[in-house]
């Protein structure tokens, strides 16, 4: 009686083992109908966006030590018939800080899913090195068609170059 239930229970799990095997697989295939489908099986993919940009008044001068905040991240699909488009699908925060340089310059490198649009949402802070300028803010969209180099899980990168130009404070706002 025990060879007996050894003998079924090892058969089943061979069954058992087997399907499942080929419904795993099947379940990686490519949707041949959505081409632009983005197949999430054993791994994430990725691509690199990158801001560079450079911070002036309005005169054109380069304004150092300005404190640009990349405070979070929307994702968003093209517009189809079944959602409402300019709606964002999702966000989260990503609250990198840097500061600008010497020459006004500054760049930030963000690694994110490559859904159809992400939009990088950009705080600039004057600070007390320069109290003389306003706060600012300014989203950057990057779409996922301008992507290059991509290979496996590496969807690929884009840059997005911007200029901010910061606006003086008004008279009595800063004595």
């Amino acid at each position: 009686m025990k060879t007996l239930h050894y003998r079924w229970n090892r058969s089943l799990n061979w069954i058992l083992t087997t399907l499942l095997g080929f419904l795993g697989f099947s379940s990686c295939e490519d949707n041949g109908d959505d081409p632009g489908n983005i197949i999430c099986m054993y791994g994430t993919p990725t691509a690199s966006y990158t801001i560079k940009g450079k911070v002036t008044d309005q005169a054109g001068q380069a304004l150092s030590d300005i404190q640009i905040i990349v405070s979070d991240m929307e994702f968003s699909y093209e517009p189809r018939p079944d959602f409402i488009p300019d709606t964002p699908y999702g966000s989260h925060p990503v609250n990198d800080t840097l500061y600008s340089g010497k020459e006004g310059e500054f760049e930030t490198r963000q690694a994110a899913f490559p859904i159809d649009t992400v939009k990088y949402n950009l705080k600039i802070n004057p600070d007390e090195n320069n109290p003389y300028y306003q706060a600012d803010s300014l989203k950057v969209t990057f779409l996922r068609k301008d992507l290059q180099g991509g290979e496996g899980w590496n969807r690929g990168n884009t840059t997005q170059e911007v200029k901010i130009i910061l606006t003086p404070q008004k008279e009595e706002d800063h004595e």
